[in-house]
């Protein structure tokens, strides 16, 4: 377990300040403790205090929240230590890593392609070897996403499983914390550390687990594991499905039971655009706060409408404008039936299908992503495409509040891809005991660029 090796503290500065140079990943640095037992990035939409907080947006200048966040609260309790806040899309509104206020955060297996986001300076990070555990959040596919690029191990816990107290919010319906590590012990040990009841986040849950890591079990004879074959059949991949297909053979060796799961197509071509209707929706509310007078940045005009409107205009990028005004629209009282409530019922019915499925397994398993990260170069900036289902199934997890992750699966052209591992509300053992089976076939444990 990487969390208790040794530490040299002179060679830790100098690795992250060296790949911080290569991949641009941190927002800014933290005050750390030489004597800690172990070092980690945070997202830099969550609160540490004292320390900048800029979320990816020119609004959020020179903000300095006043208090930590209860997940960093409970790192420390834990030895930790806060090294840097990490790089990500724009008040968490992107699955890039592009549009981070600054220069875009490079994927360290090949520099001319993306992380994926928002949560992208998380996983390079990890990825790098420059830390054991990074934090992160993730809304639609925030963490799950640039793991499959990155080649890290991605974990978006139960909605609820861990406070949300001090995190600036994007949708709060479905924003969770999680985190990226290289290896499922890791991983459960973390979700250990940050799990549990907060009094100051009413939507956390009691429901506790304590050990993960003790209890691992990475048998697979009589577990029933489900075959998305929904999202599978999108993959066209030959070196995907050539690797998906041989795991899946070592399982029926091994003697799991497998089943195979379809979902009705209705439902899932609704996943994507319900989530964005929903989603900006939330994010339109959650923002206005975000005004040029309370936070950050603060142009003096002539009158408080004037100052709101520049630092507004200014504050945000085109996309996160574009997402306020798609928000807007669905909440404005002559649309919101046929919009936003004409959404929640769809989701609804999209999560009591998808639940339904996951009721009889242990878990459910896709390809996390079509292909391997994309180069930067043929990125389309304008945001808000509908995404196929081959990318936009992860955010079924964000709409049902079950949990998932994803881990590397293999490699193509050098650049990793991941596989995504799902199972009911409240289920992570059985997420977690499939994985280490997964990461025992595959050898992938601390997995980085530094390690191969």
């Amino acid at each position: 377990m990487r969390f208790k090796d040794s530490i040299d503290f002179q060679e830790l500065t100098r690795k992250w300040h060296t790949a911080d140079e290569k991949i641009h990943a941190v927002a800014s640095w933290c005050d750390w403790k030489e004597d800690s037992s172990f070092y980690v990035a945070v997202k830099d939409n969550i609160s540490v205090a004292g320390t900048l907080m800029q979320a990816g947006s020119h609004i959020l200048e020179g903000y300095r929240p006043v208090y930590d966040a209860t997940v960093i609260s409970q790192l420390r309790k834990h030895g930790a230590s806060v090294f840097c806040k990490s790089k990500m899309d724009e008040l968490g509104m992107g699955d890039t890593g592009l549009n981070t206020g600054g220069t875009p955060i490079l994927n360290p297996y090949d520099l001319s392609r993306i992380t994926g986001g928002s949560s992208g300076g998380s996983a390079a990070l990890v990825a790098n070897g420059c830390c054991p555990l990074a934090i992160g959040t993730d809304t639609g596919d925030s963490i799950r996403q640039p793991a499959s690029y990155t080649g890290t191990i991605g974990v978006k816990p139960t909605y609820g499983r861990i406070s949300r107290y001090g995190v600036l919010p994007y949708a709060n319906s479905m924003d969770t914390v999680g985190f990226f590590t290289t290896c499922i012990e890791d991983a459960a040990y973390a979700l250990e550390i940050l799990e549990g009841r907060d009094p100051k986040d009413m939507t956390s849950s009691a429901m506790l687990s304590g050990h993960y890591k003790r209890s691992l079990d990475s048998s697979l004879a009589g577990k029933k594991i489900g075959i998305f074959r929904s999202v599978m059949d999108t993959i066209k991949n030959p070196v995907f499905q050539k690797s998906f297909e041989d795991l899946i053979h070592h399982f029926e060796k091994k003697g799991a039971h497998l089943v195979w799961v379809d979902l009705d197509s209705k439902w899932l071509d609704l996943v994507d655009p319900v989530y964005k209707t929903i989603a900006n929706a939330e994010a339109c509310s959650n923002h206005a706060c975000l005004d040029g007078l309370r936070y950050g940045l603060q142009p003096i005009e002539n009158t408080v409408e004037e100052s709101i409107k520049h630092a507004r205009t200014t504050g945000f990028s085109s996309l996160v404008k574009k997402r306020f005004i798609y928000g807007a629209y669905s909440l404005y009282e002559e649309n919101q039936k046929d919009l936003f409530e004409k959404a929640q019922r769809i989701r609804r019915q999209i999560v009591l299908e998808y639940r339904a499925a996951l009721e009889d397994l242990d878990v459910l398993l896709a390809l996390s992503t079509p292909d391997i990260a994309p180069e930067i170069a043929e990125m389309d900036r304008s945001g808000m495409q509908i995404e196929s289902i081959s990318i936009s199934h992860l955010k079924l997890d964000n709409l049902a509040g079950t949990p998932s992750l994803s881990l590397p699966l293999g490699f193509k052209q050098g650049c990793p891809f991941g596989l995504c591992v799902r199972s009911d509300r409240f289920q992570e053992q059985k997420m977690f005991d499939i994985a280490k089976a997964i990461e025992e076939y595959t050898g992938f444990a601390g997995l980085c660029v530094e390690a191969i």
